[in-house]
């Protein structure tokens, strides 16, 4: 009986010393590999480095493709939110996808970026890549510039 009090009572004990830590949980790493086939996927690091987290665009434009016009609401696998914060993609779907500094309905705006990812391409840094500005649709002038740092802008993802 006494045994059995010790052991409640150091039980107690140690429950009531761990009330006052402070646990972090972290989400499981997603790596390129995480990125189911058919579908788009961001990242908030570069490399698709999953310690930032990982969203995949589930929602679909009405062609039946994968689209999302306005990040603002989505997040990534750790929380954070998405727009604004994409720093790698992988594109393996058979679409063009582009990804758009600005949400609709501004996404075609005169100065806004835009950056084109091939189909089944992976793109490891969205720093140093090629942009167009303006209203591009394949085909239509639109102006490009190379070297621009496009990670932590885009807003909105949709193929063409």
């Amino acid at each position: 009986m006494r045994t059995a009090k010790r052991v409640a009572v150091t039980v107690a004990a140690f429950a009531v010393s761990l009330s006052g830590m402070t646990v972090i949980a972290t989400s499981a790493q997603a790596s390129a590999s995480d990125c189911p086939a058919n579908r788009v996927c961001l990242w908030e690091n570069q490399n698709q480095d999953g310690a930032g987290g990982i969203f995949i665009v589930q929602d679909k434009a009405p062609n039946g493709r994968y689209c999302d016009l306005d990040l603002n609401d989505n997040t990534f696998s750790n929380g954070h939110r998405v727009s604004d914060a994409t720093s790698s993609v992988y594109n393996k779907t058979g679409y063009n996808i582009f990804l758009f500094q600005n949400p609709a309905p501004y996404r075609f705006a005169t100065k806004a970026e835009i950056f084109y990812v091939a189909p089944y391409r992976k793109v490891d840094s969205l720093n140093n890549v090629t942009v167009t500005h303006g209203n591009y649709y394949p085909g239509n002038n639109a102006w490009t510039y190379p070297n621009v740092n496009f990670s932590d802008k885009t807003s909105a993802v949709c193929d063409m």
